[in-house]
C-alpha cells in the first residue's frame, strides 16, 4: 500500500495531468455540463491554493532555513497541499453529483492515496494534506448548494452578459494572487515587482489556472450559443474524440511552454496566460466546433448515400 501511495504521489506531482488528461474527457465524451463544472471548479481551487500558499508562507520540509525551495519540482510554499486540494475538488464534485456508493468510494480512495503519497515523498506534512483536502471539499459543498440557482441565473442572461460574467470571474481569480501577496506582507516595496516574484512567489501556476478558467468559461459560452456540442454516441467515437482532442491540447500546451522558456518575465507570464487561455478555448470551443463540422459532413454523406 505504501508503494502505491508513493506512486500516486509521483504520478500527480504535476497537476497538469489531472487537468489536461482527465477532466476534458468528461466534457468531450461523457457529460459536457458535468465536465464543465468540474474543470471550472478545479481552476478556482488551483487559483485559491496558490493564493493561500503565499498568504501563509509555510516552507517545504526539504528547504531547511532557505527561502527558495531547493528541491526541483517543489518551488512553491507548502500550505495547504495543492495536490490534495485539487484532487478533493475534482473527485468530490463528481461524487457529489453522481451520488452512488462506488463514486464516493473511488473519490475517497483517490483522495487518501494522493494525500498519503504526498506525505510519503516528503512534499507535505499530514496537516498540510488535511488542510488542502478540507479546502477542496469546502469548495465542492459551496457549489453543490448554489449550483442550481447559479445555473438558472446564467441561462437567463444574454450571450454578452454571460461573457462579462466569465471575464469578471477570471479577473477576480487573477486579482486573488496580488491580494494574498499584500495580505501576507510579500508585495515588494521599493523594488520592481516583476523581478522580485521568483522562487515560491513565482505567479506562473496562478496564471495557468486563471488562463484556463478564462478560456474554458468563454469557450463554453460560445459553444452553448452555437448549436451546442454533439454527443459521442459510441465507445469508438468517444475514444477517437478523446485521442485527437488530447493530442491537440498537448501540442498547444507544449508549443506555449517552448515559447515561454525562450522569454523572460513579464513577457513569459503573458505568453503563459495566453497559452493557457488558448488551451481552455480548445477544450470547450475548438473540439466542439470540429465535432459539429464532422457531424454535419457525416450527415451529408449519409444523405447522399441514401439518395
Amino acid at each position: 500500500m505504501e508503494s502505491i501511495a508513493i506512486l500516486a504521489g509521483n504520478l500527480f506531482s504535476n497537476l497538469m495531468y489531472l487537468v489536461l488528461l482527465l477532466l476534458p474527457a468528461l466534457y468531450w465524451c461523457v457529460d459536457p455540463a458535468l465536465g464543465l463544472r468540474a474543470m471550472l471548479l478545479t481552476m478556482v481551487s488551483g487559483g485559491l491554493n496558490t493564493g493561500l500558499k503565499v498568504l501563509f508562507q509555510v516552507p517545504r520540509l526539504s528547504w531547511g532555513s532557505a527561502l527558495v525551495g531547493g528541491w526541483p519540482g517543489e518551488p512553491s510554499y507548502a500550505f495547504p497541499s495543492g495536490h490534495a486540494e485539487m484532487t478533493a475538488t475534482a473527485t468530490g464534485w463528481l461524487a457529489g453529483k453522481v451520488r452512488t456508493l462506488p463514486a464516493f468510494a473511488v473519490a475517497g480512495l483517490l483522495i487518501l492515496t494522493v494525500g498519503a503519497g504526498r506525505v510519503l515523498v516528503a512534499a507535505h506534512t499530514p496537516g498540510q494534506v488535511i488542510a488542502g483536502t478540507f479546502v477542496g471539499l469546502l469548495l465542492v459543498a459551496v457549489l453543490l448548494v448554489v449550483d442550481r440557482r447559479l445555473t438558472g441565473w446564467l441561462r437567463g442572461l444574454t450571450i454578452s452578459r454571460q461573457m462579462l460574467v466569465a471575464i469578471g470571474g477570471s479577473v477576480l481569480l487573477l486579482a486573488l494572487y496580488p491580494v494574498c501577496l499584500a495580505a501576507g506582507g510579500l508585495w515588494p516595496v521599493g523594488v520592481s515587482a516583476f523581478t522580485s516574484l521568483t522562487g515560491p512567489l513565482d505567479p506562473t501556476d496562478h496564471l495557468i489556472w486563471t488562463g484556463l478558467f478564462f478560456g474554458i468559461a468563454t469557450g463554453a459560452v460560445l459553444t452553448e450559443h452555437r448549436l451546442g456540442f454533439p454527443p459521442a454516441l459510441t465507445t469508438r467515437e468517444k475514444v477517437t474524440r478523446y485521442l485527437w482532442g488530447t493530442a491537440g491540447l498537448l501540442l498547444l500546451a507544449g508549443g506555449v511552454k517552448v515559447l515561454a522558456d525562450l522569454t523572460r518575465s513579464p513577457l513569459c507570464w503573458v505568453l503563459i496566460t495566453l497559452g493557457a487561455a488558448i488551451c481552455g478555448w480548445w477544450i470547450t470551443a475548438g473540439v466542439p466546433a470540429i465535432c459539429r463540422h464532422r457531424g454535419e459532413r457525416t450527415g451529408q454523406l449519409r444523405g447522399e448515400t441514401r439518395g
